[in-house]
């Protein structure tokens, strides 16, 4: 994981793999965001996606 520019980023580490022009996202709005980063850390490990990523809501919200 990688906190950089208000995102968590989670890596497969097959990102290459991604044909950044037919690949798409979907988007959910959690307000936990342990449980997002959970879902994020899931989705790599079971490889249903090759990165993802979820906002840093401490970020977002300045609350530091």
């Amino acid at each position: 994981m990688i906190n950089m520019g208000g995102w968590y980023w989670y890596l497969s580490g097959e990102e290459e793999k991604l044909d950044r022009h037919k690949c798409g996202k979907w988007m959910y709005f959690f307000d936990d965001q342990s449980f997002a980063q959970k879902i994020c850390e899931k989705a790599i490990r079971e490889g249903a996606c090759y990165e993802c990523k979820c906002t840093d809501m401490a970020e977002l919200f300045m609350v530091k």
